[in-house]
């Protein structure tokens, strides 16, 4: 797994109390707190720097899922938050390159990723049709085997099975969990 070692990170500081949201971009992008909301709402009122609260936490949360992904920025964005962006200028603009090698390899490092095989039984109970098998290979960053399971079985039931047209999997079993 690789992850970036540097990023540009610039804010547009808006006046809290006229209620204008402030404004972030990484790699020239905007960061829309919509998403990062759906994962976890600190702050509804958007992103915020300067400081160790809710609106940096919201930040956090969005930069982590573009550079890690959900899996992984759920665990690390509130040490993401502590390491950068507390450390903004609070109430003013900023533009900046954040170098991200302290950060992963002291806090990432601790997260090794591993393959779960889930084998997932699919069909309707009550007919006489025999369940469907099929296996879905998920690679997880955790920092055991235990934790790796407990997450790809929880990624599966909160994020694909929703999502699929027929939701008929009465349940999983773990096939293999590997560390690669």
């Amino acid at each position: 797994m690789s992850f970036p070692t540097k990023i540009k990170l610039k804010g547009l500081y808006r006046d809290n109390q006229t209620r204008h949201w402030n404004y972030a971009w990484l790699n020239g992008k905007i960061l829309d707190p919509e998403a990062s909301l759906k994962i976890r709402n600190h702050s509804p009122d958007g992103f915020d720097w300067g400081y160790g609260g809710s609106g940096p936490a919201q930040l956090a949360l969005a930069i982590c899922l573009e550079l890690y992904g959900p899996v992984l920025a759920r665990k690390v964005y509130q040490e993401f938050k502590r390491y950068h962006i507390a450390s903004l200028p609070q109430g003013q603009d900023f533009e900046l390159d954040l170098h991200l090698v302290s950060f992963n390899c002291e806090v990432l490092a601790a997260y090794k990723s591993y393959q779960v095989t889930l084998i997932l039984f699919k069909g309707d109970e009550e007919s006489d049709a025999p369940l469907q098998e099929e296996r879905l290979q998920l690679t997880i960053p955790a920092k055991d085997k235990d934790s790796a399971i407990i997450a790809a079985e929880q990624h599966y039931w909160r994020t694909i099975l929703p999502n699929q047209e027929i939701r008929d999997t009465l349940y999983t079993e773990i096939g293999a969990v590997e560390e690669v």
